[in-house]
């Protein structure tokens, strides 16, 4: 039977192994591989229930860790939300996306949870959650959601939101430092990207993007097209390198 199920699990046969993992499952329902392809199979025929348990059986067998055991947990919320949505049941799939973020608070699942926070009018709860996911990591089209749903209309407004939102955690992510550099070039905020950049240097050196920034910031508020130039002569090596390297990678 197992030699059936590897088979069927090489060749993709989905027909198959749907029926030799339920059939191995009845005999050695403690086989890590067995319940990897059980938990797939069921989170693709939307018998959630069952993928839910499997889940739980596999990690109460170690076989996955407590922090994939969630995201995977909160899989199975999102598809059954997604399945929800696709049938108009509106109510079961805010329902379902809300068991998904409490489970994992991430972009992905705030895509879904918000508009549909939305549509039964909880404006407050939207704002939450997307403040919630975007003090761990920006996301550029959640960030205008939020800065839609709370009324900003300056530059200056949403600069330091953006702010408010980085400085959460310490140090500020990678992310969140481009993305506070790029708006800072583009509201004309010169002193604060410059502090902002000061800091990218500092912890990630001169690259391709600080190089690139730092031309952008110079021509913008200057107009100095030498010192620019510069600037943007010094990002060429980096891509250089990038394109010397994918040149190696398909060759190889």
């Amino acid at each position: 039977l197992m030699g059936l199920f590897f088979s069927a699990l090489a060749q993709k046969d989905t027909l198959r192994l749907w029926e030799y993992t339920r059939a191995a499952f009845e005999i050695t329902p403690q086989h890590p591989q067995i319940l990897n392809a059980l938990y797939a199979q069921t989170l693709e025929k939307k018998e959630w229930i069952q993928a839910l348990d499997t889940l739980s059986l596999q990690l109460r067998l170690g076989f996955v860790t407590p922090d994939q055991g969630r995201i995977n947990r909160a899989k199975v919320f999102l598809n059954q939300a997604q399945e929800a949505l696709a049938q108009g049941q509106t109510r079961d799939a805010l329902l379902a996306s809300e068991q998904a973020f409490d489970v994992n608070p991430c972009a992905q699942s705030a895509r879904i949870l918000v508009p549909l926070l939305l549509t039964f009018d909880h404006p407050k709860r939207a704002k939450k959650a997307l403040r919630s996911v975007l003090s761990l990591n920006f996301d550029p089209l959640l960030f205008d959601e939020l800065v839609r749903l709370e009324g900003l209309t300056t530059p200056a407004q949403r600069f330091s939101l953006m702010e408010e939102l980085a400085t959460q955690s310490s140090p500020i992510a990678h992310d969140y430092l481009q993305a506070l550099i790029k708006e800072g070039i583009a509201c004309h905020l010169w002193g604060q990207t410059k502090q902002y950049l000061s800091l990218y240097k500092e912890v990630f050196g001169e690259n391709a993007f600080f190089s690139i920034a730092t031309a952008q910031l110079i021509f913008k508020e200057s107009g100095d097209s030498k010192s620019a130039l510069s600037a943007y002569e010094k990002a060429l090596p980096f891509f250089m390198d990038q394109s010397a390297t994918s040149k190696k990678e398909q060759k190889n």
